[in-house]
Parts: C-alpha cells; structure tokens; sequence
C-alpha cells in the first residue's frame, strides 16, 4: 500500500468521464487500497479513481459521524437523488473543498438524500441510503467519475470567485499534484486570500450557467435522458426496506454537520 499523488484541477483526466471497471484484477485491488492510504493521510472524506489519475468508476469514503463510522469503496456507481429541486437543487449551502483544489473552500447546496447502488471489489451489489453530510460525500465523489468538480456546480457569484482564487494560486498553477505526507496536508493550503472583488449579487442556489446532475438520477425529473430508479423512499421520512443500509446523519440539517471542520476535504 501506497500514497499516490493527487491530481490538481486542469489535469485532463479530472474533467473526463471516467471508464466502467470490467474486471477485478490485483492492480484494482492496489488501486483501492492506496486509494484509501492516500485519503487517510490527506486527510479527507472521500477520494475517486480519477484524482490519483486512474479514470475508472472507483471511489473510496470515511467520515465518522457523531453516531457511527462510515466508511468503504465502490465501483462502477449509480447515484439517485432527492432534495428540493427546481433546475439545480436548493437547500442551506454548506461550505466544501476538494483534494483536487487544495486549500479553498466555497459554499455549495447538494441534495439532502442519496442513494448509492454500486459493487464492491468483492462483486457483492451495494445499496446505501444516505442523508446529510454522507449524501454530500457521494454526490462529491460522484461527480468526480462524471468530470466535473465541485466548483463547476457553484452559484455564479462563487464560481467566479473560485475562478480568480485558482487563477491567483501559484501552487495549483505550478504543480499538477501533490502528495499527502511529503508535500503536508491539505488543510496546509488553506489560505485567507479572497480573490478579486467579484459582484455582491444575492447568490441564488438555483442561480447557475446551466449546471446539470450529469449522469446522476434524481427523483421527479429526468437527467440526461437516464431513467428514472424506484424512489428513494415513498414518503417525506420513510426510507425503502429495499434501501438498506440507511445512513442518517442529520446531525446539522440540510447540507451537512455545522461547523464541518476546514481539513474535511473530499
């Protein structure tokens, strides 16, 4: 086992969609294991194949709740989502980064509830229902297999300021990667810098260029033409049997834990 480099935004496998796995094969299962080796030692919550350079249907997580450890690995993912929609999901925004844009954070609104149906390395179908900051998670690592970074999914007035941050950033424009443990951690990148003065508009959470779920399903509208799964539950609170496990951290609301600590990053 390993710690492998982590991809830097503009790396072009970043901003691909990512290849099914077809077999499991011992390269796989390395892949996996150095994968969670690099997550641990970032630290994150959440890592995907193509942040290491490997684009395949792959991501790990680990996020320990108040409740519960939660925490494993995927392969060849389906995500379906529900939350309040109107062109782009609304809901209390909650403050994100990524491995892959070390050192910044923005806020960003995600669906309330995912469910994961995947396998594992093992051909074993998994089924996870999931709320709160672990529905982020997915949705994170999620869109990382579709090409597309958290920071494509910003209000504008952010995405703009995201843009002039990275733009500013000598070591995202300097370095394509970094690796946990000989360059630090992430949370050593974090900087105070706010960019440029971007416009005061009033940020609307449906306020976007044309952002869509690519590839993901949600609940009550159809995305990319992908039909539409079995709901994620059959009311406002009642989870499916045939969803389980269910995952329920509604330890801070809508979006994810309050106070989601700054060295958090997926």
């Amino acid at each position: 086992m390993a710690v492998l480099p982590i991809l830097t935004t503009g790396t072009p496998v970043l901003h691909q969609r990512a290849a099914r796995v077809d077999r499991v094969t011992n390269d796989i299962r390395a892949l996996v294991a150095d994968m969670t080796d690099t997550m641990h030692e970032a630290p994150g919550v959440g890592l995907a194949a193509p942040q290491v350079g490997v684009g395949l249907q792959i991501f790990v997580w680990r996020y320990e709740s108040d409740e519960a450890l939660h925490q494993g690995h995927v392969l060849n993912p389906r995500l379906i989502l529900r939350g309040p929609w109107k062109g782009r999901f609304r809901g209390e925004p909650e403050e994100e980064g990524c491995l892959s844009i070390p050192g910044f954070r923005y806020p960003l609104a995600r669906a309330h509830r995912a469910r994961l149906v995947g396998t594992d390395l093992e051909g074993h179908p998994l089924d996870i229902a999931a709320r709160g900051w672990l529905a982020r998670i997915f949705q994170h690592e999620y869109d990382h297999l579709q090409g597309i970074l958290y920071r494509d999914r910003l209000a504008r007035k952010w995405r703009k300021e995201a843009e002039i941050d990275i733009a500013h950033s000598d070591f995202i424009n300097t370095r394509d990667s970094w690796t946990p443990g000989e360059d630090g951690q992430e949370s050593d990148f974090v900087t105070e810098f706010d960019g440029a003065e971007v416009d005061n508009a009033e940020v609307d959470n449906a306020e976007v260029d044309g952002a869509e779920v690519d590839g993901a399903e949600v609940d009550g509208a159809e995305v990319d033409g992908a039909e539409l799964d079995e709901l994620i539950d059959d009311g406002d609170n009642h989870v499916r049997e045939n969803a389980d496990p269910t995952v329920d951290d509604n330890s801070a609301g809508s979006g994810g834990p309050s106070g989601t600590p700054r060295d958090t990053q997926v």
